[in-house]
């Protein structure tokens, strides 16, 4: 099979939080402008979530990572019962719809699975699940192969015989495969064949994987798994055919892009903090963010850092506001952190950096300065990634 056509998509990780608390010995007067500033955090929470949507937006199309595969929205799948192999804690899954009389398959089977067990699959980082999609037109004994599959998978040799049935596929003759199931268990096995124990369960899998847009085989949809139910995979991208290690790598990534975004998108929705002032979201949205101080870019950059180490969920107002002189336009200082963290985790800081992790000086000098007349809906990123080299 051939590969789809690679769109691009770029994600920011922004964080911030908002909120307020009230004081039942108020007089009348002042709970009433408790109830205007609890309005005004309503806005202000509304508008900060668009400022992540409108920097998500700049940000897209302006190369850093570019995620392989094509993108999905809104597409789950249930992986109970499903086989899968890798740490069952793991937050990404990678699912494959699979033939075991396609040659691409086997190709992957052979070549590329390999590696994706050595680079992600060992050592904790996904899931990789294996559902049916037998071609029963062009591939008449793969849905029996499929079932067997299963009927071994009941005496725990699920995937020995899946290795088996790649390796003598050329030969379309499953007796030889089926020295992978020992002896001890081959009349339970076979009664399960006789049965067709699991035809209706191969059927199922077909029709799941047509409900997903599957038509073809392998194809591969890479996502994360719901935070409600860890048996539910919310897709981000697929991968049709015999795609390079590379190509899983760059989907995996921005799929970790996404983790980190909704991550961001609850901090913001969960925090609970003073509200932040009217004049603040003005210096967010539609309006140039002014320049800063480099000394006051690198406190309050520092700042966040170790609030993110420390698991923190809110950013303090108050607190960015000591790490500045007074007067200081804390909102731009806030909103210029998160530009320098954004092309950070994008990996396009390049070789400026003192460290593993900290931008070198430069950074801060041209992040503080950067002209930004159309305040954060509009970000020229590449113009302000080349004035980094």
């Amino acid at each position: 099979m051939t590969s789809y056509l690679l769109p691009t998509c770029c994600l920011l990780l922004l964080s911030s939080s908002v909120g307020c608390l009230a004081d039942d010995s108020k007089t009348t007067d002042e709970l009433r402008e408790i109830r205007e500033e609890l309005a005004l955090l309503h806005t202000g929470q509304q508008q900060l979530a668009s400022a992540v949507d409108a920097i998500l937006a700049a940000l897209s199309g302006h190369g850093g990572i570019l995620p392989k595969g094509v993108p999905l929205d809104n597409l789950s799948t249930s992986t109970l019962h499903v086989p899968f192999r890798g740490n069952e804690l793991a937050s990404i899954g990678v699912l494959e719809f699979s033939d075991y009389q396609c040659p691409y398959c086997r190709e992957h089977f052979e070549r590329t699975l390999p590696v994706l067990e050595e680079k992600y699959i060992k050592n904790g980082k996904i899931r990789y699940f294996v559902r049916d999609f037998p071609l029963e037109p062009i591939h008449p004994q793969a849905e029996r192969w499929a079932e067997a599959t299963h009927c071994a998978e009941e005496m725990g040799h699920f995937w020995e015989l899946r290795s088996s049935l790649f390796k003598n596929q050329s030969e379309g003759n499953m007796e030889n495969a089926l020295a992978a199931i020992p002896s001890s268990d081959r009349g339970a096995f076979d009664r399960c064949m006789m049965e067709r124990r699991f035809e209706a369960r191969v059927r199922d899998d077909v029709t799941e994987g047509k409900r997903l847009g599957v038509n073809g085989t392998p194809e591969f949809l890479i996502g994360y798994f719901d935070t409600n139910d860890p048996t539910e995979l919310k897709c981000v991208r697929r991968l049709s055919g015999t795609v390079p290690v590379d190509d899983f790598q760059s989907a995996i990534e921005s799929v970790v892009a996404v983790i980190e975004l909704n991550e961001a998108r609850a901090r913001l929705a969960a925090a609970q903090d003073r509200p932040m002032s009217e004049s603040g979201f003005r210096a967010l949205l539609g309006k140039p963010v002014p320049a800063v101080r480099v000394d006051d870019l690198k406190r309050v950059w520092s700042f966040l850092v170790e609030q993110e180490r420390a698991s923190q969920t809110s950013v303090n107002v108050k607190l960015l506001e000591k790490l500045c002189p007074p007067n200081t336009n804390v909102m731009a200082v806030y909103f210029r952190s998160t530009l320098i963290t954004t092309l950070l985790h994008q990996g396009r800081l390049g070789g400026r950096r003192d460290g593993k992790t900290r931008p070198d000086e430069k950074v801060f000098e041209v992040v503080a300065n950067f002209p930004l007349p159309q305040g954060s809906e509009k970000v020229d990123v590449e113009a302000l990634v080349a004035a980094l080299k």
